[in-house]
């Protein structure tokens, strides 16, 4: 069915395909065709009601952008009127023009930021103004995932919306708190919100609010594995929106329709082939009435997905066709939320095709795109991957593109490119990931390029392990040059063995971790050893993803020995964000914090005491400890005075959401958010912390997320380097590892990560701390000169 329906988009896009090669050509920074061929340039209207019609009509055709500019002329309008109900209903216009763009960041702040004036005006605000201000707010906070703020919202809303005995906007305040219960897991309560929302609709009449109910009931159908309900649900609505006005709303309703089809025929496979065509249908209806309204974003929208029916169906040529005209559309909107998707879409399917070149540079085009606006996200499709996720697939698959196709290259300098476009490309990865995990774009700016690092020293060599579903790529920096080592390992077997790997390295009585131990060596390190030795390495930059953040690489076993007995091991969480400047020990200045005794459920560190006399006995430094090491006590200490060094033997947890992840004062949690402001108050910005040492903080095995967040300790503390342990161990222990790192580190030939591997190896001589659950949990993360 669908080779036959393909045949009518041929001629009918083909122009269309033409024009967009061409427009190719000019990259990704082209200006929008539609800002000045399909749109008419913003007129300034002389009445509020004048405004609000521009903008409707805007709204209706699917043109966000200028419906947000005359709502937000309305709203000015109003304001200079002093008609507070006028600018209620222009910023919640304004707010869903925003959120149709997908940036829900933006919209937020000017419903929140109303809503928190302190205002006479504000309190006696219409109850109905008052209901759809706090209903779209609380539908913002549901699409960034805020589930506490979005239920307040969508509750208050609906409670003012019953109050005033207003059922259409109760009905869709209920709508949105089932959206929300469902994707908290509660489906029960989502259900019995949504049919309550069915009861207060006017049943006479099919409107669009019925069809998204039912939709939404749908959603939930699938998650409980009852497809038949749902599916009935889907084609009800699907032969029921006949009967709709076209407008951009509509089209929405059909492309989710058309999402939970495909996704319904994903989960039944051939059992149920009849979904997919009716998946297409939606798509195509969808289309025809993008068309029929010059709705082009939401043409955009409906080709690109129809295109992946087509690539799923293994029909690249016709899906590629469909995907250059998704790219054409959105490119005449400026719609940067789905651009990068369908460019992204265009190179996956060039690449089956074997246009490998067109593939790379679609791929290129892509990564850029979603580079310059990460804040964008699609509000469409929320069946499928996270939008972080889905960021993370599109740069894995480039860099598995450019290091597959190192092969077809014979001239060494573009091997090389090729190979640094490919480490950069994960270094974007990298930088991604670190702000997604601490919810902050700015904590993640990088500091220096990586050719700089790779140049710093003669004896330094970078590893690059990229873990690819089919393999593992070792990229080797040795001076200035690139090495690429393919290993034909998959990306399931050494995850296994990693997270075995973890699990008996902890346990300090048996030897069991060891075979893993030798694996993990022959597959990341065997390699490698000819290009080190030749290049007399003796340090070894190594930058971990996934799960080998999990595990100290320091305790690879080569049948003979530990790897650090060869190199001092430094991890660091990306390239660019390492800033590589040798440690001044002339009058280094250390601020000691330690907590000995039990507080806030936490069991006592005594020979915290041993550890805090011998790193004074060397430095001196200022010391704060049990009564005296309070929140407020080091908030003092560091915006007072230039540390070099901060100290901190404390427990500490890292959990994969960062609001749990902290460090423990005697009176109090210092969670990283508060670590960075403290560090940034600082009274000399200029001269920052070169080390924060952490002696005793633990991250869960297997947990990939708190291990970023371990990761990133440095960069998110506005730090240089950091030292720090993957998990608890003895704290007698700790405490002879750091003294004997801090006496190394006198020596001013001696290098952070030279002076920690000299203190690992003097644990080893000890017999009660040979084994590496002891010494190998220690890690130097960024800088380590």
């Amino acid at each position: 069915m669908i080779k036959i329906m393909c045949n009518r988009y041929r001629s009918a896009l083909f122009l269309s395909a033409v024009l967009l090669c061409f427009s190719l050509a000019f990259g990704v920074g082209q200006v929008s065709a539609s800002e000045s061929v399909s749109e008419d340039q913003l007129t300034t209207s002389t009445s509020f009601d004048e405004s609000m019609s521009k903008g409707m009509e805007a709204y209706t055709h699917g043109k966000f952008v200028k419906a947000a500019e005359y709502w937000e002329q309305a709203k000015n309008l109003a304001i200079t009127n002093k008609r507070v109900d006028d600018q209620a209903r222009a910023l919640i216009r304004k707010a869903e023009a925003l959120r149709r763009l997908g940036r829900f960041q933006d919209a937020i702040s000017i419903v929140q930021g109303f809503l928190d004036q302190d205002s006479s005006n504000i309190r006696v605000l219409d109850q109905k103004l008052m209901a759809e201000l706090h209903n779209s707010l609380g539908q913002l906070y549901l699409h960034v995932n805020l589930s506490e703020p979005s239920r307040l919202n969508l509750e208050k809303s609906v409670e003012i919306a019953r109050h005033d005995g207003l059922n259409d906007l109760q009905a869709i305040g209920l709508v949105n708190l089932g959206n929300l219960l469902r994707q908290e897991g509660d489906r029960e309560a989502a259900k019995l919100a949504i049919h309550k929302a069915l009861e207060l609709i006017d049943s006479g009449k099919f409107n669009l609010l019925n069809a998204k109910s039912l939709n939404n009931l749908a959603s939930i159908y699938i998650d409980e594995g009852q497809y038949e309900q749902a599916g009935k649900l889907l084609e009800e609505v699907l032969d029921r929106s006949k009967q709709l006005e076209a407008r951009h709303e509509v089209i929405y309703l059909l492309i989710r329709t058309g999402l939970l089809m495909r996704r319904l025929h994903e989960l039944q496979g051939d059992k149920e082939k009849a979904f997919i065509a009716l998946s297409h249908s939606a798509f195509d209806r969808a289309s025809r009435i993008a068309r029929k309204i010059n709705d082009l974003r939401s043409l955009s929208y409906a080709l690109g997905y129809m295109s992946q029916l087509y690539e799923r169906n293994e029909q690249y040529e016709d899906a590629l066709t469909l995907s250059l005209q998704a790219v054409f559309f959105a490119q005449q909107e400026n719609a940067t939320e789905i651009l990068y998707l369908w460019q992204w879409q265009a190179g996956r399917q060039l690449k089956v095709l074997g246009r490998i070149d067109e593939a790379i540079m679609a791929y290129r085009r892509a990564a850029a795109l979603q580079s310059v606006r990460p804040e964008l996200v699609s509000s469409i499709n929320t069946e499928h991957a996270s939008y972080t996720e889905s960021t993370n697939n599109l740069y894995i698959e480039f860099a598995d593109l450019l290091l597959a196709n190192t092969r077809n290259i014979h001239d060494q300098s573009l091997v090389e490119a090729n190979l640094r476009e490919a480490r950069d490309t994960i270094e974007s990865l990298k930088t991604a990931e670190l702000q997604d995990y601490f919810q902050d774009d700015c904590v993640a700016t990088p500091k220096s390029k990586a050719a700089d690092i790779e140049n710093i020293a003669s004896e330094t060599g970078v590893l690059y392990p990229i873990i690819l579903d089919d393999r593992i790529e070792l990229l080797l920096s040795v001076s200035d040059r690139i090495k690429q080592i393919t290993v034909p390992v998959s990306k399931e077997k050494i995850t296994k063995r990693i997270r075995k790997f973890r699990q008996y390295l902890e346990k300090g009585t048996t030897r069991q971790y060891l075979p893993h131990s030798k694996a993990l060596y022959n597959w990341l390190i065997r390699p490698l050893e000819g290009e080190l030795k030749a290049a007399n390495i003796n340090t070894l930059v190594v930058v971990p993803g996934g799960p080998l953040r999990t595990i100290p690489l320091s305790s690879l076993h080569d049948g003979s020995n530990f790897i650090v007995h060869r190199y001092a091991i430094v991890t660091t969480p990306a390239l660019t964000l390492t800033d590589p400047k040798e440690l001044e020990r002339r009058d280094m200045q250390l601020l000691v914090n330690g907590l000995t005794e039990s507080v806030q459920g936490f069991p006592g560190l005594p020979n915290v005491h041993a550890e805090i006399d011998a790193i004074q006995s060397i430095y001196g430094g200022n010391l704060l400890k049990n009564q005296t090491y309070l929140l407020g006590n080091l908030q003092k200490e560091i915006s007072e005075h230039n540390y070099s060094v901060v100290h901190i033997a404390s427990h500490g947890q890292f959990k994969p959401d960062p609001k749990n992840t902290f460090l423990l004062t005697y009176d109090d949690k210092l969670t990283m958010d508060k670590m960075s402001e403290l560090i940034n108050l600082r009274s000399d910005s200029k001269q920052p912390v070169e080390l924060l040492t952490l002696s005793a903080c633990q991250t869960a095995a297997g947990d990939d997320k708190a291990a970023l967040g371990l990761a990133g300790i440095a960069i998110k503390a506005g730090v240089r380097s950091a030292l720090a342990t993957l998990w608890f161990i003895n704290d007698q222990a700790s405490s002879l590892l750091v003294s004997e790192f801090y006496r190394q580190l006198r020596d001013p030939s001696v290098s952070k990560a030279v002076a920690l591997q000299q203190a690992q190896i003097a644990m080893m001589n000890d017999r009660r701390y040979r084994h590496p659950s002891y010494w190998s949990p220690f890690l130097l993360i960024g800088n380590w000169l």
